[in-house]
């Protein structure tokens, strides 16, 4: 779900060179091959087991990284 990678992206800082725009992070971190990345999968994987089957089947439109950020944030 889409609120797992928000609450991912948000546990660890980010390097800077992903800048402050959150869903610009987001779609980097989902696209890169860095070690920040390798630990946000693993806690995007992490949150999304924790979730219960309601939760589970909301979000991942595609483009609404905005629209989910907003939500979580």
């Amino acid at each position: 779900a889409l609120a797992s990678e928000v609450v991912a992206l948000l546990s660890e800082e980010p390097p800077r060179d992903y800048g402050d725009d959150l869903p610009a992070a987001l779609r980097r971190a989902r696209r890169g091959d860095d070690g920040y990345a390798a630990r946000w999968r693993t806690e995007v994987r992490r949150l999304r087991g924790a979730l219960s089957q309601a939760a589970a089947g909301r979000g991942g439109d595609p483009g609404g990284e905005e629209r989910g950020v907003g939500l979580v944030v």
